[in-house]
């Protein structure tokens, strides 16, 4: 119906007049009885799984050795591919050994609960912050490289004609106290800075990723947990940046936070108001 609803149970949508009253309840039994074979269909199923991701156990299902190894093959091969896809900086550092090592434990030890193939950097980042014989910055940069894979997948939350600043939908961050975006081959810090940085990943209108580091003070904007839910005025930015730097003439600070506002605004770190004229200083 053109102008109708729907109303939903556990397995269909009807469409439904807005005129009509919708009486009919599915019963408990409807939603939840099962065929007899499907208890022993998702045996066989998980024996399967098993069978594919587990080499080493033999016997498990009754498939050719041959077409088994094309299965484990072909899983082993998509789930690796794109681990080296997401996180091409933290495994460019391993030698092919130790590369090839991690991927095998991380692949017997991982097991998908999601359809989403982005979500196996996210299980990858969690892997690597458990891996003691990593570089110490290993865990940090393993979780800068996955950030790019959330951003990119992450949903987009337009305002319209908003008259706040507001930080990018898509935004997120990382405090480390390794400089994460130095780090390469030719480049491994052995020891930790004496300032933590704070590193943000995002999404520009256009669709590219983008990283950034931001300044103490900007750092310090992201992570204050007063600013209301629909965002902040430039009123509130500087009133805050003063108090923090208390030491420094208010007239300059000011100066500094617009300055700040501009730059963030034109890389699209921060969106500002609709009618920037309108907003208050």
């Amino acid at each position: 119906m053109a102008n109708g609803q729907h109303y939903s149970n556990a397995t269909a949508t009807f469409p439904v007049s807005p005129h009509s009253r919708v009486n009919w309840k599915p019963s408990n039994s409807c939603s939840t009885r099962r065929l007899p074979y499907m208890h022993d269909f998702q045996r066989i199923q998980q024996r399967f799984v098993e069978a594919v991701t587990a080499p080493e156990q033999k016997d498990l299902v009754d498939v050719e050795p041959q077409r088994l190894a094309v299965y484990r093959r072909l899983l082993k091969n998509n789930i690796v591919q794109f681990v080296e896809r997401a996180f091409p900086v933290l495994l460019s550092l391993l030698s092919k050994p130790r590369k090839a090592a991690l991927l095998q434990q991380f692949y017997s030890q991982f097991r998908g609960h999601s359809p989403y193939f982005h979500h196996i950097a996210q299980s990858f980042a969690e892997f690597c912050q458990k891996q003691p014989e990593l570089p110490a910055f290993a865990a940090d940069l393993a979780y800068y490289e996955w950030l790019e894979v959330a951003v990119a997948n992450a949903p987009e939350q337009v305002a319209e004609r908003a008259t706040l600043w507001r930080w990018n939908s898509t935004l997120q961050s990382i405090v480390s106290f390794y400089p994460l975006d130095k780090i390469s081959p030719a480049f491994q810090p052995q020891q930790p800075l004496p300032q933590a940085q704070c590193f943000v990943v995002y999404r520009q209108p256009h669709g590219a990723i983008r990283f950034s580091k931001l300044s103490p003070l900007t750092a310090l904007w992201l992570h204050q947990s007063g600013w209301p839910e629909e965002g902040f005025s430039q009123r509130q930015i500087i009133q805050f940046s003063q108090s923090v730097l208390s030491q420094q003439p208010p007239s300059e600070v000011a100066e500094t936070v617009q300055q700040a506002l501009m730059n963030l605004a034109e890389v699209k770190v921060l969106i500002p108001p609709f009618n920037r004229s309108k907003d208050p200083v």
